[in-house]
């Protein structure tokens, strides 16, 4: 006669281990949930380098353009504003 195994505490781990790898290469919202949270509990802390620039920044330019109405607008006018510029279909 077989006997049957029982169901220990390492093979019940090993069950959930192997559902959850499963269910993460077929899921790729669930393998990103999974990062998200160990990222959140500090797993993952790269180390990054702080970099200092060197390089002396340009000045801004200033450009004139003219709207369809004919008025003149310098980018000088524009400064600490939001500007969204679309040269689609020009």
């Amino acid at each position: 006669m077989v006997e049957k195994k029982k169901l220990t505490v390492g093979n019940i781990i090993y069950l959930l281990s192997a559902a959850v790898i499963v269910i993460m290469l077929v899921n790729p919202t669930a393998k990103s949930l999974l990062i998200r949270g160990l990222i959140g509990i500090g797993f993952f802390k790269p180390e990054i380098p702080i970099q200092v620039s060197k390089k002396a920044l340009a000045d801004p330019f200033n450009i004139a353009f003219r709207d369809s109405s004919g008025r003149t607008l310098n980018t000088d006018d524009l400064r600490g504003k939001v500007i969204f510029v679309n040269f689609w279909a020009t």
